[in-house]
C-alpha cells in the first residue's frame, strides 16, 4: 500500500501501519497544524502533524535499511517514526507551554516515564494507555520497544538516533516539509545524498551512532544552514511568536475564568481516563 506525498513522492506502508493510521487517535493529527498559527505569516503553512508523521515513518525506514538494521528492528523504528508525535496537543508546540504551567507534578512524570518534555511524555502515555492504539499495534513487546525509542536514556543507541538525534528522520522531514509549505526556500538540502552517505560509527563494543561518510559533508553543511535559516525566518519569526503568545494567554484567561474542562486537559495524569479526555481535543 502507498500514499502520495509532496515531499517524498510515494510513501509505502503495511497492514499494521495502516491500522494505526486509521485509528481515531492518529486521525486526530489531521486537525493539528504542524506550525500552529504560522499560516498567519505564511498562508501556505497549513500542513499537519498527520503528514509529517507519515514522512518521518518513511525516512526512518529508509535510514534503518541504509544502516543494515535487522528486519524486526526496521519495523520498530518505522512504528516509532509513525507515532513519535502522537502526543501533540492543540496548536502543536504552543500547547506545551500550557501543559508545563498546569501539570503540578510534571518533573516527577517526566522522570517516571523518561521523557524530555511534555509532548514526548504525552506520546509515551498515549501509546501506553490508549486501547484503540494498543489493539492496532496488537503486540505488547513491539509497543514497549516503540516506547523505549521515544524515551530518554543515559546512553544513546542507534534506533533512538534515527528518530531523535543529531541527524534524525524527524529533522530531515520537518525542515523540507516546513520549507515547502511556507514557501521559504532556505530549508532545502540534498536529503538523498545525506541518507546515502549515512554509516554506523562504533563508539563502544556493540554500540553505534549515526555518522556521515566524507562524500556527504557538503549535503550535511546544507542541512545545518537550512536549520539555521528556518529557525530565523520561520520558527522564531516575530509575528508567529506573538500569535503563539496570544494563544497561550487566551487559554490561561479561559482557565482563570472558570473553564475547568480546559484546565483538566492541560493537567497531565498518567492514567487511561486522562488520556481518553486528552485525545478528544485537537
Amino acid at each position: 500500500m502507498e500514499i502520495r506525498d509532496p515531499i517524498h513522492g510515494f510513501i509505502q506502508y503495511d497492514e499494521k501501519e495502516e491500522r494505526i493510521i486509521n485509528t481515531k487517535v492518529f486521525q486526530r493529527l489531521r486537525n493539528i497544524k504542524q506550525l500552529a498559527l504560522a499560516n498567519y505569516v505564511y498562508p501556505g503553512a497549513l500542513h499537519t502533524r498527520f503528514d509529517h508523521s507519515l514522512g518521518v515513518m518513511h525516512l526512518a525506514k529508509k535510514i534503518a535499511e541504509k544502516l543494515d538494521l535487522k528486519k524486526n528492528k526496521i519495523k520498530i523504528v518505522s512504528l516509532a517514526g509513525l507515532l513519535h508525535d502522537i502526543g501533540h496537543g492543540p496548536f502543536s508546540h504552543v500547547s506545551e507551554q500550557i501543559l508545563e504551567t498546569y501539570t503540578e507534578n510534571l518533573q516527577n512524570l517526566l522522570s517516571k516515564w523518561k521523557a524530555d518534555n511534555a509532548h514526548e511524555l504525552m506520546s509515551i502515555l498515549i501509546i501506553e494507555f490508549n486501547e484503540e492504539l494498543k489493539k492496532a499495534i496488537n503486540d505488547d513487546k513491539k509497543r514497549k520497544e516503540v516506547i523505549k525509542i521515544l524515551q530518554k536514556h543515559k546512553k544513546r543507541f542507534l534506533e533512538k538516533d534515527i528518530i531523535s538525534g543529531p541527524l534524525d528522520a524527524d529533522k530531515l522531514d520537518y525542515l523540507l516539509r516546513d520549507s515547502y509549505f511556507t514557501g521559504v526556500k532556505y530549508g532545502v538540502f540534498d536529503i538523498d545524498k545525506i541518507i546515502e552517505s549515512m554509516d554506523k560509527i562504533p563508539i563502544a563494543e556493540g554500540i553505534f551512532q549515526i555518522g556521515i561518510k566524507q562524500e556527504g559533508i557538503y549535503a550535511l553543511e546544507q542541512l545545518l544552514l537550512a536549520k539555521y535559516h528556518m529557525n530565523t525566518q520561520v520558527y522564531h519569526h516575530r509575528i508567529r511568536r506573538i500569535a503563539d503568545a496570544m494563544v497561550v494567554r487566551g487559554v490561561e484567561l479561559a482557565i482563570k475564568g472558570g473553564l475547568e474542562k480546559l484546565k483538566e486537559i492541560f493537567s497531565i495524569k498518567d492514567n487511561e481516563e486522562f488520556i481518553n479526555k486528552y485525545v478528544e481535543f485537537d
